[in-house]
């Protein structure tokens, strides 16, 4: 903006400053034609034009409130720097800016098919995420917290020693062999595990071809067993969990995000 303001003063003073004659740098500038207004209307919009970078447009709120828009579940396709496009969808909001959960790992972009939780933690300063996705305040794993309170099971906590597995429909253990979870059951949390391997058998909603069974979250049960997210719409937890990958988690100001063009 201020180069663009620079540049628009020089041939301003370019044009009217001729000759040696600088009658009209002394003129109003309401009184100087410019295009097919004033100089000062184009000061006026100059100063006005909006300078927030909205990069995130709505998609749809097939898994949330379709009157609200910042509602858990609503679906947005951000641009995350100037040529790297993926879809999100919102984990959590706040007063000013919202959460995003991407619709499927990061890691199936690459070769990476075996993840032990330690290098999940590494992957998005190892592979400068932080520093390419220039568009985004943060850039993080999801905690198991966030995925608890995205399935309304606020009360189920990650820390406490009772903690266990559980399915997202149902809220508890729904049995013991595959598939673990119930699928009809399940279908209305899709989008925290849709593009997993053999995930339709759960009731994801969208591809289960990937080679990835689950992700990880920044979360430990203690220094050998980490929480995870897995590919039956369950959260789970395992050592190293073979195929678990990393599913990135954006922040933005609700100010970056559009409905349309």
């Amino acid at each position: 903006m201020k180069k663009s303001f620079k540049l628009f003063i020089g041939i301003l003073i370019g044009t009217i400053i001729t000759g040696g004659i600088v009658y009209a740098a002394t003129t109003r500038a309401d009184s100087i034609s410019y295009g097919n207004g004033t100089v000062k209307d184009a000061l006026d919009e100059l100063y006005q034009a909006p300078t927030i970078n909205k990069f995130c447009q709505y998609q749809n709120s097939t898994f949330a409130d379709s009157s609200n828009h910042y509602s858990v579940g609503t679906k947005y396709r951000c641009q995350v720097n100037s040529t790297d496009t993926y879809d999100f969808y919102i984990i959590s909001t706040t007063t000013n800016a919202v959460r995003l959960i991407m619709d499927k790992n990061i890691t199936d972009f690459d070769s990476t098919k075996t993840m032990t939780w330690s290098n999940a933690m590494k992957y998005i300063d190892n592979n400068n995420l932080k520093s390419t996705w220039t568009y985004a305040l943060d850039i993080d794993l999801p905690t198991a917290q966030d995925i608890a309170n995205a399935t309304n099971n606020s009360s189920w906590k990650s820390f406490e020693s009772s903690a266990t597995w559980w399915c997202f429909g149902t809220k508890g253990q729904d049995s013991k062999s595959y598939p673990y979870c119930n699928a009809n059951a399940n279908e209305a949390y899709a989008w925290l595990f849709n593009n997993l391997s053999d995930c339709s058998a759960s009731g994801c909603t969208e591809g289960s071809n990937s080679y990835a069974t689950g992700y990880w979250t920044r979360d430990k049960i203690n220094d050998s067993s980490f929480w995870n997210v897995h590919r039956d719409g369950a959260i789970s937890y395992d050592t190293v969990s073979p195929g678990t990958g990393v599913r990135v988690v954006i922040t933005v100001l609700k100010s970056n995000l559009y409905e349309t063009n």
